[in-house]
């Protein structure tokens, strides 16, 4: 896991930590700790693995959630915050039953596979959510962010925000997409 990482994966911590009224004593490993003194409320936090790379070219983003796991960062930082884990395991494209029939005029690549993938990570995201009081999915490619926002929207309808972060502009349509990409149009079908 790289150091900005779990740089970012601490303050995350620490700041559900102060949501949620839980103490925290958690350090990245180089020497960055941070304090939040509070009485604990544990919980539940349900985790998801998005084995998907199906939105772009590049091999590997679909490890993803295997590495996070592996590294044991995660897992220990939230049982140092004092809550449980539920883990649902990983959704890969093998996983899906009904993949929609393929677009015959489209230029972004493998539109049907990830509309099928996306409409089973939305329902995955509701069902933890329904259980578990937070969901932490582990991606995967960023064209996993169309399903986990929708199962958020759909189940957490009055008190959701969603802050989403990229190097590219994302601005694209599918008629102007140069690199047939579904990232490149993920800023449009997210408004």
């Amino acid at each position: 896991m790289s150091t900005m990482m779990i740089r970012r994966l601490s303050r995350f911590l620490a700041a559900s930590a102060r949501q949620n009224n839980v103490g925290l004593v958690l350090g990245d490993g180089f020497g960055n700790a941070g304090y939040h003194s509070m009485e604990p409320s544990p919980m539940t936090v349900g985790i998801i693995g998005a084995a998907f790379r199906g939105g772009q070219r590049r091999v590997g983003t679909d490890h993803g959630p295997h590495a996070i796991r592996h590294g044991g960062f995660l897992e220990a930082a939230i049982r140092a915050l004092g809550h449980e884990i539920k883990d649902y395991g990983d959704l890969r494209v093998e996983d899906l039953q009904n993949i929609q029939p393929k677009l015959a005029k489209t230029r972004i690549n493998n539109v049907h596979i990830i509309g099928s993938y996306m409409k089973e990570m939305s329902q995955r995201v509701q069902q933890s959510l329904r259980e578990n009081k937070l969901t932490i999915v582990l991606g995967g490619d960023h064209s996993i962010a169309v399903g986990t926002v929708h199962g958020h929207a759909t189940t957490v309808v009055d008190d959701l925000a969603v802050v989403y972060v990229d190097a590219h502009a994302d601005i694209n349509t599918p008629m102007t997409s140069h690199t047939g990409r579904n990232a490149s149009v993920a800023a449009v079908r997210r408004i």
